[in-house]
């Protein structure tokens, strides 16, 4: 069993919409690796589970990484570090998984959303690669990537909430509760009761050269015309250009928006890119917006053709602003409960984001 040094459980409070569903979501963050301060009984329960797993041949659950307590019970969710999920019951005896978690097929990437030198980095391969003068426009031919990188999770960002990355609770209010993940700043909801994932989606991502390693690839001061912030993907051996930064964000709200006693799923995703140096604003500027309807359908949810003003009208008669969405309080050590910095940023030149 690899080596545990770090614990966390705690209750994380989520309010996507009282006005609209007028229910509070309890998730349960729970136990996983990483602390010093980890305490022997929390130690024999998660070597508990591992003797239980291995006992009954499940081998891809003999190396817990995280674990969660479903419904208050010695019965446990699990995550694995092959990302698989599963559920471990103490009492019984009983091991329920692995399952995978498969990618979402709805899980939505706009055309502006890849890395900015990707057309470039294609060519030098001899490959075509082209993308769509609508930044806007729906990608359709790229997954989301769920696999866990242990390397990545202290770096944090995103408000850090992958650094406990399995939560359990009941999200689509079918009183029916689900495993909640976090990878790579994106939301995973994993029916329990279907074994699959029944939504994804990212809330911030973007390839941007954090200011203090810019000098690293780019020497020397930059000039008038040149974008202030850079792409990491620019940055490539097989590109070396100074290529505009940019940065997708997204908000998330929960409720029965078309009234059909079924919790919905709201999208609102911000395109954002670099300005340049000599721009009078500074900072970034907004390629655009899109908001998007998620409907609950035999246990998945399924993005929706609702137009979209109906969509805004949802969200402005509940006085769902930006800030209201979900995520917007940090988890990182030392600023819990502060805004996430990424999500609510002047330099984005957008007063909605402040709102």
């Amino acid at each position: 069993m690899r080596r545990l040094k770090q614990f966390f459980t705690a209750v994380l409070l989520l309010v996507f919409s009282a006005i609209v569903s007028s229910q509070e979501l309890n998730v349960e963050v729970g136990i996983y690796a990483n602390s010093e301060s980890i305490t022997e009984s929390q130690k024999f329960l998660l070597w508990d589970l591992e003797r239980l797993a291995s006992e009954l041949s499940v081998s891809r659950l003999k190396d817990i990484h995280s674990l969660v307590k479903i419904n208050g019970e010695r019965k446990f969710g699990v995550l694995n570090y092959s990302s698989d999920v599963g559920v471990v019951d103490l009492d019984r005896g009983v091991v329920s998984g692995p399952w995978p978690i498969s990618p979402y097929k709805e899980h939505l990437f706009l055309s502006g959303e890849y890395l900015a030198a990707a057309e470039k980095i294609a060519a030098v391969h001899g490959r075509k690669f082209s993308v769509s003068d609508d930044p806007l426009s729906v990608a359709v031919e790229r997954e989301f990537d769920y696999y866990f990188d242990q390397s990545l999770r202290p770096k944090g960002g995103g408000g850090c909430l992958s650094l406990a990355p399995l939560r359990y609770g009941d999200i689509d209010g079918d009183s029916s509760s689900e495993l909640v993940l976090f990878f790579r700043k994106g939301l995973i909801l994993f029916s329990l009761e279907d074994k699959r994932v029944m939504f994804s989606a990212h809330y911030l991502m973007g390839d941007e050269i954090p200011a203090g390693e810019v000098e690293r690839y780019f020497p020397g001061q930059p000039k008038a015309g040149e974008p202030i912030f850079l792409s990491r993907s620019g940055a490539s051996v097989l590109v070396m250009e100074k290529i505009p930064a940019w940065r997708p964000l997204s908000k998330i709200y929960f409720g029965d928006f078309d009234e059909d006693g079924k919790r919905d799923i709201i999208l609102w995703r911000k395109l954002f890119e670099s300005n340049k140096h000599g721009d009078n604003s500074g900072g970034f500027k907004g390629l655009g917006e899109v908001f998007v309807h998620y409907s609950l359908r035999d246990g998945m949810y399924s993005k929706e053709s609702t137009d979209r003003a109906v969509v805004q009208e949802w969200l402005s008669s509940n006085n769902l602003t930006w800030k209201k969405g979900f995520p917007t309080k940090s988890e990182c050590i030392g600023s819990v409960g502060d805004l996430i910095p990424e999500m609510h940023d002047p330099l984005l030149n957008d007063p909605e984001v402040l709102q």
